[in-house]
């Protein structure tokens, strides 16, 4: 049995003995981020950003409490990264995290990412890319629950199912980055300048967020 699948089912468990609980013991607790998103820095290293607002992305993750949506563009490129921040402070059927993979077009790939922080500490993120009708884009995303970065979907279902069964929290967040691919900016080098940006900018997402 695929290692995928396995989880899956045990997901699938899980979820139904927390429908079971949440009946029987009440709603899940709400928890609030520590400070909001608006916060985070609009200047980092080399980049700066600044707020957007396109329907088409926020109506994605619109359920979320607390999100931002940013423009952030390197020194030395004249190409933008587009970030989306978003957070639940609890989720039901009507507020739900939905997978990247999910809500985007074709994927032509889908691979998990290892890079280094700036304090040399690995991340792992998802990375795929997608072809939509304004083109192909390079996509960089994880979820984030107590305090943890998680990039396998599998492993969030079964997260929130453990934590909304025992501690009636099921509070999460979402990071998605992405940027356009074209035959002057390859995939190569999409992946170099997201990295160097998520190297500052995701270990200060985590410290917005509740463990």
């Amino acid at each position: 049995m695929r290692r995928d699948n396995f989880y899956y089912i045990i997901a699938c468990i899980f979820l139904v003995l927390t429908i079971a609980y949440v009946k029987a013991h009440g709603s899940q607790l709400k928890i609030p981020l520590l400070m909001a998103f608006e916060n985070l820095p609009l200047q980092l290293d080399e980049f700066s950003g600044n707020n957007i607002y396109l329907y088409d992305e926020i109506a994605k993750y619109e359920s979320a409490d607390n999100w931002i949506l940013r423009s952030y563009t390197g020194s030395k490129q004249d190409i933008a990264i587009l970030v989306f921040v978003g957070y639940w402070e609890n989720q039901n059927e009507n507020k739900l995290i939905v997978s990247p993979r999910y809500v985007s077009g074709a994927q032509s790939f889908l691979k998990k990412k290892t890079m280094k922080n700036s304090h040399n500490n690995d991340l792992v993120l998802n990375e795929f890319l997608m072809d939509g009708k304004q083109g192909k884009e390079l996509i960089y995303y994880c979820f984030f629950m107590d305090g943890k970065v998680i990039p396998d979907d599998y492993q969030f279902r079964f997260k929130r199912m453990v934590n909304s069964l025992l501690y009636r929290r099921n509070n999460a967040a979402l990071l998605r980055v992405s940027t356009p691919i074209t035959n002057d900016f390859p995939v190569e080098d999409a992946e170099l300048y997201i990295e160097d940006f998520l190297k500052d900018f995701l270990p200060i997402v985590k410290e917005f967020l509740p463990r």
